[in-house]
């Protein structure tokens, strides 16, 4: 089990690892559901029961309609767990 204290000077590359992996999983359910990885990090935390209000911004007209989209996406629990395993930064 990780912790930060004793990651120390690592902790810049333990986080690219793990947003690596978080954008590979995000990917491949996007290319499988065909929405975007945006669309699906968004709609990975809106299912997040501890989230009650997700924030996202948008600098264009088309950005807008892509993070509405998000919300009409529902992931499975597979999905959900999979996109939890490889966010999990305490394994």
């Amino acid at each position: 089990m990780y912790q930060c204290s004793r990651l120390g000077p690592n902790l810049l590359i333990f986080l690219q690892v793990i947003y690596h992996s978080v954008y590979k999983q995000t990917s491949s359910i996007s290319i499988r559901l065909i929405f975007t990885s945006s669309q699906v990090a968004l709609a990975w935390i809106i299912a997040r029961p501890s989230v009650t209000a997700p924030i996202a911004s948008a600098t264009s007209v088309g950005q807008v309609h892509e993070l509405i989209s998000a919300v009409k996406l529902e992931l499975n629990n597979d999905e959900i767990e999979a996109l939890n395993e490889v966010s999990d930064w305490r394994k």
